[in-house]
């Protein structure tokens, strides 16, 4: 048999046809992903078949209840695999399910008959013969050899290691490398095309380079998509992306037919740490690349003979009707506004994807999301356990609806363990997952509130094992570390002490904590710079809000922050005419606080009855026994915005 021919026919070498006769196709991929992830140790099975799905979207779906039955132990009764169990915690369930996952490693016989045929077959394709010299490197040593070594061949062959690996990880088939410009590239460089039938067929254009993904070395890529008519296009840098690159690709998906994707320093850094985490990255900017194609393209969401498939006169003209229409084109209507700003009724996942599509951009999101607390309020908070799975869902929206430039604040406060005098952690993982999203932590804040009540009871007021628990965290994120902000427009007023210094002066002298304070230290700034705590009461019990809610007959919202915390955010990271956005409105004090500061405003609140009281914090302020004392209903939302958020909400429950 000619083995050549028969692999290019076949797709496959005739020893690994060989060696997976008689396996299922959910052995199979479990197989190729342990080569995909380069395996070589102990690892989790739960993450190869994780790895194996993601890769084999489609083909492959596991029975987590009976994958020890059906993968594991046929593997290892075929010598391919060995299975090490973990000590289970909860003896009742089956194995695979309610303790620890077990573990699996490959064997020797999985080297020979699994992993080196489909290695070398790749390995070749691209003129590599050290197969077992590039699968002993790390990742980790991989990046380190291209970001630290001085000699540029070693640099130059890591990048091509690099790119190898990135093949094998998504099982791409390998179809060339690029030939690059050596003068120019000057080997910091390397270009590939990779392929694939799986589903479809896929062309990848890879760049693997130093340094930070630029606009530059997308435009290239771009412009060479002429000559090799990939549709993906796959950039790999070691420092993270810069702004001008990041803009570039969104307007390029949003013009054509390709799918940009960049993997900078911070995403293999992640990578490094978890490779079953690529496919999850790619994912990932699928999504935003859907996200940010032309939608308005002539389509409709009744089908050609008719609305739910009839072929009749009802709904068989072609015609949209309103409600299609406004599902369509994602326009929603006010509930009301002002000179400066706009507040929307409804879900924030449909509302924000219809300011995008219009182009707006907002400097800054500052928002009290509803908290994770033990239990059950009015305003709809979900529970610590389902929370960070809850909010991921606005994270994509948050970073498409913000300015390169902008900020995203989050007051969120604390959580306890139910039954349990000690607290969550939730709100610490989701900090974690919007760093890993691509935000940075500019800073935490602490807001005190001294009129805090004594909670929990069970364990502060009744049996004392706790103090009160009187803190919220607000987090500062960005997706430039370097954003727009300026503490001198938060200066606080100085105290007395300060001032009688600025007076009396100050002798300049070294202090026992080793601070040289020089003459510099008494220059008048005109205020002090703040600190990252707050103090602010929330007891504003006479309110024209609540004093408004109480004659239309409006049930307030039981959980407002205080007006002082917006303000500050908006006043340190916006000027003048900047747009800020509440995604998680409430009784819209975010609005009120841009609106006292001459910054434009959107507010979006899901809850009607919060929407209608919200309106009394934009009244021209008048005296009480002269507004009329009828009782008010919801706020007077169009009937389009409201059909097209029931047609939406009909959309999600088919689907």
């Amino acid at each position: 048999m000619n083995e050549t021919e028969y692999a290019s026919l076949v797709g496959t070498q005739p020893a690994l046809v060989d060696a997976m006769k008689g396996l299922t196709r959910e052995q199979i991929a479990f197989l190729r992903a342990i080569v995909a992830l380069n395996i070589n140790d102990w690892s989790p099975y739960n993450a190869v078949c994780k790895h194996a799905e993601d890769l084999y979207p489609g083909e492959v779906r596991y029975n987590w209840k009976e994958v020890v039955s059906t993968v594991l132990k046929p593997l290892t009764d075929a010598g391919l695999i060995e299975l090490r169990k973990k000590v289970k915690e909860d003896k009742e369930t089956p194995e695979g399910r309610g303790g620890k996952a077990a573990d699996i490693k490959p064997t020797g016989r999985f080297e020979q008959q699994i992993a080196e045929p489909i290695l070398r077959a790749l390995y070749r394709s691209a003129g590599f013969a050290e197969i077992r010299e590039i699968r002993a490197k790390s990742l980790a040593q991989i990046v380190e050899t291209i970001e630290k070594s001085t000699d540029q061949n070693k640099r130059a062959r890591a990048l091509e290691w690099l790119a190898i690996r990135l093949c094998q990880m998504l099982d791409l088939d390998f179809l060339g490398w690029r030939e690059t410009d050596i003068e120019i590239a000057g080997g910091g460089e390397v270009d590939a095309l990779l392929h694939s039938t799986r589903l479809i067929y896929s062309r990848w254009q890879l760049q693997c380079k130093i340094g930070a993904v630029t606009a530059t070395a997308v435009a290239k890529e771009v412009g060479m998509n002429e000559v090799v008519l990939a549709n993906v296009i796959l950039v790999v840098g070691t420092k993270k992306a810069t702004r001008g690159a990041e803009t570039f690709r969104r307007q390029i998906i949003s013009k054509s037919s390709l799918n940009i994707i960049f993997l900078d320093g911070p995403l293999l850094e992640k990578i490094i740490r978890d490779n079953t985490c690529l496919v999850e990255i790619l994912q990932e900017q699928a999504q935003d690349a859907m996200r940010l194609k032309p939608k308005e393209i002539g389509v409709k969401v009744t089908p050609p003979s008719g609305e739910h498939g009839s072929s009749g006169a009802e709904g068989g003209s072609g015609t949209e009707s309103k409600s299609d229409t406004a599902l369509t084109q994602q326009r929603f209507d006010a509930a009301y506004g002002t000179a400066l700003g706009k507040t929307f009724c409804g879900d924030s996942l449909r509302i924000m994807p219809a300011l995008i599509a219009e182009g707006v951009r907002v400097k800054l999101i500052v928002t009290s999301p509803p908290f994770a607390l033990v239990r059950k309020k009015t305003y709809g908070n979900e529970d610590a356990d389902r929370y960070v799975e809850w909010f991921e869902k606005f994270i994509p929206y948050f970073k498409d609806i913000l300015d390169p430039a902008g900020s995203l604040v989050i007051d969120i406060g604390g959580s306890w363990i139910k039954g349990l005098p000690a607290k969550s952690t939730y709100h610490f993982k989701l900090l974690l997952n919007l760093c890993d999203s691509g935000f940075y932590l500019a800073q935490d804040f602490y807001h005190y509130n001294p009129a805090r009540l004594p909670t929990p009871a069970e364990w502060v007021t009744i049996r004392r094992l706790r103090v009160k628990d009187a803190i919220n965290s607000v987090f500062w994120l960005a997706r430039d570390p370097f954003v727009d902000a300026d503490n001198r427009r938060v200066l606080a007023p100085y105290s007395e002490s300060m001032k009688e210094l600025l007076r009396n002066g100050y002798k300049a002298k070294l202090r026992p904590s080793g601070h040289n304070i020089s003459t510099k230290f008494q220059k008048d700034n005109a205020g002090s710079i703040p600190p990252n705590l707050f103090q602010f009461a929330n007891t504003a019990s006479t309110s024209h809000y609540l004093r408004r809610c109480r004659e239309e007959g409006i049930k307030p919202h039981p959980a407002r922050f205080p007006q002082a915390l917006p303000e500050f955010f908006i006043k340190l990271l916006t000027n003048p005419g900047d747009i800020i956005l509440d995604p998680f409105a409430g009784s819209n004090v975010t609005g009120a606080a841009a609106e006292s500061l001459a910054r434009q405003w959107i507010s979006i609140e899901l809850d009607p009855s919060y929407v209608a009281g919200s309106r009394f914090r934009f009244e021209a302020s008048k005296p009480c026994e002269k507004r009329s004392k009828r009782k008010s209903q919801s706020p007077a939302i169009p009937p389009l915005f409201l059909q097209a958020v029931q047609a939406a909400e009909q959309v999600d429950e088919s689907r």
